[in-house]
């Protein structure tokens, strides 16, 4: 897992320890964070995911993330849709990597 975000929201990040395995990791749905998740087959191309929440729960409340993050994060997600290609049988977004090789050139 890989996340993102704005440096100067660097300090909003909050963590989590995994206290059976001795480690902390980001809390992603108390964070403004962007979540990119690779695709996980080498050999053919599988969906990945990129995924982000426009606040947390606070109180019992949904409080809103900082609005530079949410500008930030769904001008990804434009450029994605605008930059990828949409494949409907899949629900999914293509990168160019996937067009080349369904068109038979690798390169």
């Amino acid at each position: 897992m890989i996340y993102a975000t704005l440096p100067e929201l660097v300090p909003d990040v909050r963590m989590k320890a995994v206290e059976s395995q001795g480690y902390f990791v980001i809390d992603h749905t108390d964070s403004p964070v962007l979540e990119i998740v690779r695709a996980f087959r080498p050999d053919a191309p599988s969906p990945g995911r990129l995924f982000y929440a426009d606040g947390r729960w606070v109180g019992g409340k949904w409080t809103p993330f900082d609005e530079r993050f949410s500008r930030f994060a769904k001008s990804l997600m434009q450029w994605l849709k605008g930059s990828f290609v949409y494949l409907p049988e899949d629900q999914s977004y293509v990168g160019p990597a996937v067009q080349r090789l369904s068109h038979g050139n690798g390169n």
